[in-house]
């Protein structure tokens, strides 16, 4: 993507290695089930400043056993509760073996505070 204006790949250590955004996609891959608590609370605080407004912030999370902190739908849902009010649900697949949770940046009177990812039902294809 180098020979793309206005495309910048970051690798980050989240929450850890806070970039300066703001970024239209941020993609979390196999990472919040590492994450405590606090981890989690910091990574929330910082995607919701990081993320640019109408940007999206996308997690893809295996879901079986692990012996991390987290599972990944504990982790993704506790991370929704942490950032709820400033994202909406665009799309939320979750399957015998993963998660996708796409969320967009809204404005605190758009954010869709009703439901968490995991209340979305499973689709038979993404």
């Amino acid at each position: 993507c180098a020979h793309l204006p206005g495309v910048t790949i970051r690798n980050a250590r989240i929450p850890r290695d806070q970039v300066a955004g703001p970024f239209d996609l941020i993609l979390l891959s196999e990472v919040a089930y590492y994450w405590d608590s606090d981890d989690l609370a910091e990574a929330a605080r910082y995607l919701t400043e990081a993320t640019a407004a109408d940007g999206h912030l996308l997690l893809v999370h295996w879901t079986g056993e692990t012996d991390y902190p987290k599972s990944g739908d504990d982790a993704v849902e506790e991370l929704w509760r942490l950032a709820h009010t400033r994202f909406t649900v665009a799309r939320a697949e979750r399957r015998a073996e993963y998660r996708l949770d796409l969320w967009r940046r809204a404005s605190k009177d758009q954010a869709d505070n009703s439901k968490s990812p995991g209340a979305r039902e499973e689709r038979a294809s993404i």
